[in-house]
């Protein structure tokens, strides 16, 4: 199961998301996939609110045992390396401060940069990411997909034809949140205003 721009709803009056990329496999792990073109390492806070959010929403249904838990992976695929640590990849997860006494692997968040090269399969996968022109991709089933998108008639319209519910989608995400951040401002403003 998959879904592009999949809405994440937080409690009211806090902050919601659209995942880029919600998919669970087969296992039952939950995947929020999100592509930064830029950022600095205060990323990690946003990363740490998306894993909150797909915990929230996904992990247990409810009702359900805790020790149903079902394991939720972010991962931010980024051009470069926030970290300067000269890797590809950089994994957090859960884990005692001191002696690492318990690590869960129910919580992960996932840094994978195009700037440091490492893993073939993930060289291949940043490279195509970052390409336009499917002909110059390395992985066959994304030369394949991004080909029918981009040449051929049907692609092109239904790829339009998404591009402007994204729009809409985004503005009316953005109009609500807005409406819901003023609410709020405003109550902080009448109280403060009322114990002067």
């Amino acid at each position: 199961m998959w879904e592009t721009q999949s809405d994440m709803k937080a409690l009211y009056g806090s902050h919601s998301l659209i995942f880029d990329i919600l998919a669970q496999d087969s296992k039952g792990v939950f995947y929020n996939i999100e592509f930064q073109n830029g950022g600095s390492k205060t990323i990690l806070d946003r990363a740490i609110y998306h894993e909150a959010l797909l915990i929230s929403n996904k992990a247990l249904k409810e009702n359900e045992e805790f020790s149903n838990l079902r394991r939720c992976i972010t991962i931010f695929l980024m051009p470069n390396d926030i970290f300067d640590g000269k890797k590809q990849l950089y994994e957090f997860t859960l884990a005692e401060k001191n002696n690492r006494l318990y690590e869960s692997d129910k919580v992960s968040i996932i840094f994978i940069n195009s700037k440091n090269k490492g893993n073939k399969e993930l060289d291949d996968l940043m490279h195509d990411l970052l390409t336009a022109d499917p002909e110059d991709m390395k992985t066959e089933v994304f030369k394949r997909e991004v080909s029918k998108f981009k040449t051929t008639r049907r692609g092109v319209k239904y790829m339009c034809k998404e591009l402007e519910e994204y729009v809409k989608e985004r503005e009316k995400n953005g109009f609500k949140q807005g409406k819901i951040e003023g609410k709020n401002e405003g109550k902080i403003e009448g109280r403060n205003e009322g114990m002067i």
